[in-house]
């Protein structure tokens, strides 16, 4: 990652897998772990974490950080990527999302509060028309 003026970084390349599963069980988690830190020491690998946020949707999160978008499509075909989507496809998913943004993708870091203003402060540039049907 490069930082930048205003807040900002840019990703140099990124990928990122979203999932749900319909029970967890200790085990999982912990071989889920163990592919994750055996997937950081691809080459061309910056960071590779497996994170849990239970108020979202898919509460598991693996995430990718590259030195370049051809070493992440490199380690697509990896051993070390294989086994853990095979992992991962093996323990009844109900949801895989993947996600990936290549070369100058920004990114802004801003406190999760700051999304969550009043809905009467924001303003809404919507105007409401009465919809006319002419025949």
């Amino acid at each position: 990652m490069i930082y930048v003026p205003g807040g900002k970084e840019l990703l140099l390349s990124y990928h990122e897998i979203s999932i749900r599963f319909r029970t967890t069980f200790p085990e999982l988690i912990d071989q889920i772990t163990a592919a994750v830190a055996d997937l950081s020491d691809c080459s061309g690998c910056l960071s590779y974490t497996f994170t849990e946020r239970h108020y979202r949707v898919c509460p598991w999160t693996i995430r990718g950080i590259w030195i370049s978008d051809k070493a992440k499509k490199n380690h697509y075909s990896s051993r070390q990527l294989q086994s853990l989507l095979q992992l991962i496809l093996t323990h009844d998913p109900t949801t895989v999302l993947f996600s990936e943004a290549d070369l100058n993708c920004f990114c802004e870091h801003r406190p999760f509060s700051t999304l969550l203003a009043p809905i009467e402060t924001r303003k809404r540039s919507v105007s409401r028309k009465p919809l006319v049907i002419q025949e």
